[in-house]
């Protein structure tokens, strides 16, 4: 039986799903990320794929969202702060987690729209998260800055802030295409739809291109639909499932 648990006593909002009959201090973690403007509760369906398959899911609010809103709308100038903090959280919640259950097993990342965003950014700043899977995601967060400042997404005044050397700087340490030498090893899978108009698929394929090219892609998983849109179809999460049961397979 699945359980799903508040973690009511870490002071980030999050679930934690497992298997009852398993021993969880055994099972690997993933952290499965959200999408904006949404919540933790709508990564339940994704998460419970996953725990079919042996592991741990956590399920974080990310800032401003779910029970950490502070008003109906969230303004989109906050997204680059979000995803920043999101990815500077992730070190909390997992060391809570390892803490509190004694888990000694691995630790991975997953999510779509933002909450791919963010996994990207993760794998980028942690070099010791061992996979991760992004679905309609980024992993060149500054040409994706860069692409929201020319279609006008970014406000005037935040425009001058991400134009400095220092915020340029800063930023790459959560580029994950500035980080790709790190990925030797890691067992990477990708989603995305040629017609997505959110997040379009041009910064994923120039992504897996460059590691191809430099010979970084083998353990590169991907799939492109044509026809999905901004939209992850359910049959995505089993494959997803699926991919973190290869990538903590101890053979």
């Amino acid at each position: 039986m699945i359980v799903i648990k508040e973690l009511e006593e870490l002071d980030i909002p999050c679930l934690m799903l497992f298997d009852e009959q398993m021993d969880i201090s055994e099972c690997p973690i993933v952290v499965a990320y959200h999408g904006w403007t949404q919540s933790k509760e709508r990564a339940l369906i994704l998460a419970y794929e996953i725990v079919k398959e042996g592991c741990v899911v956590i399920v974080p609010d990310t800032p401003l969202h779910g029970d950490r809103k502070q008003s109906e709308t969230i303004k989109p100038e906050l997204f680059l702060e979000i995803l920043m903090k999101a990815t500077l959280e992730f070190e909390h919640i997992t060391s809570y987690i390892m803490n509190k259950y004694s888990m000694k097993s691995s630790i991975s990342v997953c999510g779509w729209s933002m909450g791919g965003i963010i996994s990207s950014m993760i794998l980028a700043k942690y070099d010791w998260v061992q996979s991760g899977a992004i679905l309609m995601g980024c992993p060149k967060i500054y040409d994706f800055v860069e692409y929201l400042m020319s279609t006008n997404q970014v406000e005037p005044s935040y425009q001058t802030i991400i134009q400095t050397f220092e915020f340029k700087q800063m930023l790459e340490s959560f580029d994950l295409a500035s980080k790709r030498f790190t990925l030797t090893n890691r067992p990477l899978y990708f989603w995305h739809s040629e017609n997505d108009s959110v997040v379009p698929i041009r910064f994923t394929k120039e992504f897996i291109a460059l590691l191809q090219e430099e010979g970084l892609a083998d353990h590169v998983d991907y799939h492109f639909d044509q026809d999905k849109g901004h939209l992850v179809p359910y049959s995505i999460y089993k494959e997803v499932a699926d991919f973190f049961k290869k990538a903590n397979r101890k053979d």
